[in-house]
């Protein structure tokens, strides 16, 4: 199938597919690859691919352990909400307010939370 036009819908499709183009490079050289967004234009996509040797912290990882050693949170803590149970999972380094990511552990919905909140729910008691 030729595409027409280059839009979200059309990215959604062909994700997938480069995905599985490239799990043959995983296997032979022990490497992933994530998708990090792009900017489409007409007729064009411009996408960032993430290559990361396997059992390597991102970026993002490493700033959430970071973050989570300078605030003093505790990672293992739930945090019971409404009958919902959250757990600290990530760091938006970008954000300028909601910072925080959450994990609803019955669905794997994430929320964001401010670091405030973090501090409130997830924070050691010393």
């Amino acid at each position: 199938m030729k595409l027409e036009k280059i839009d979200r819908k059309e990215i959604a499709i062909l994700e997938p597919e480069i995905s599985n183009a490239l799990k043959p490079l995983n296997e032979k050289y022990g490497v992933s690859f994530r998708f990090d967004g792009g900017t489409i234009y007409e007729g064009y996509f411009d996408m960032k691919i993430t290559v990361l040797l396997d059992g390597a912290k991102t970026l993002d990882q490493k700033m959430f352990d970071q973050q989570v050693k300078l605030h003093k949170l505790d990672t293992r803590k739930i945090w019971k909400i409404k009958g919902r149970e959250f757990m600290l999972s990530g760091y938006r380094p970008k954000a300028t307010k909601n910072c925080f990511i959450v994990t609803d552990i019955k669905t794997d919905k994430e929320s964001v939370i401010t670091l405030q909140t973090a501090l409130s729910f997830f924070g050691t008691k010393q």
